[in-house]
């Protein structure tokens, strides 16, 4: 009655790790790691977060040697799992390439005139993710910062690569035209149409930059849950490729929070 195991040595002699009186192998444990030792026996600077779980067991997406719980990570939709761990198992799209979850981004990019979608007017190809190239460069870019809370009503958007102290108009409508891919429309591409709204003439400063927000909900009207692609037109009177005397950024859509 000394010999759980039948291994010819008293029980008192039997590896017992956790001092239970118990041979570790006479009785039932958890081995999540599968080396024959109870979990509880392996904690000792192994349990980062306290939960009981050796820490070579506990998630660890980014397969780094540290659980996710025990490290600091970008985390900007709450859902407990790094950022570039959503990116990289498909949970979340980064459509831009900036390593943050589409959701997270105030607005997605699309309709560029550099070459991936609706060729530009006269051959004036543009940079990557940016409208047509003008006389200043390789075409503006639209991007947005902030969030896209309704609440919040932080969102501001910054067009640069436009022609310095030359009028710009931030717009926006209901829809991507030609499925997101825009059409021609003076030296550029028209990317956003269908009930458009006007949020607003600057000048770029001399740098060819241009800002509007935040605080723009109001003259918007947007909603949860609404979804409005935005685009900046521009004057380009002296030396545009095209002659149309105007050009546009590449489009942004929104897709507005809570």
């Amino acid at each position: 009655g000394n010999d759980c195991d039948v291994n010819g040595v008293p029980d008192e002699c039997d590896t017992d790790c956790n001092s239970n009186g118990i041979p570790d192998d006479c009785e039932s444990f958890t081995d999540c790691n599968g080396n024959s030792i109870p979990d509880e026996c392996e904690l000792a600077g192994n349990d980062c977060d306290s939960n009981g779980v050796p820490d070579e067991c506990d998630p660890d997406c980014n397969g780094n040697g540290t659980p996710d719980a025990c490290e600091t990570f970008e985390d900007c939709n709450e859902n407990g799992i790094p950022d570039e761990c959503d990116i990289s198992s498909g949970t979340s799209q980064d459509q831009d390439g900036n390593g943050v979850p589409d959701e997270c981004n105030p607005g997605v990019p699309f309709c560029f005139g550099d070459g991936s979608g609706t060729p530009c007017p006269c051959g004036n190809t543009g940079g990557a993710d940016r409208g047509c190239a003008n006389s200043v460069g390789t075409g503006g870019k639209l991007s947005a910062s902030g969030t896209a809370s309704v609440t919040l009503d932080d969102i501001s958007f910054t067009a640069e690569g436009l022609v310095p102290t030359q009028p710009a108009l931030l717009f926006f409508g209901l829809n991507e035209i030609n499925g997101g891919n825009g059409i021609v429309f003076g030296d550029g591409l028209r990317c956003a149409g269908g009930a458009v709204i006007r949020l607003g003439t600057k000048v770029p400063d001399i740098f060819g930059t241009a800002v509007w927000g935040s605080g723009l909900a109001s003259s918007g009207g947007w909603s949860s849950g609404d979804v409005r692609s935005f685009q900046g037109w521009y004057r380009d009177p002296m030396g545009g490729p095209c002659g149309s005397e105007f050009n546009l950024t590449n489009g942004l859509t929104v897709t507005f929070m809570p």
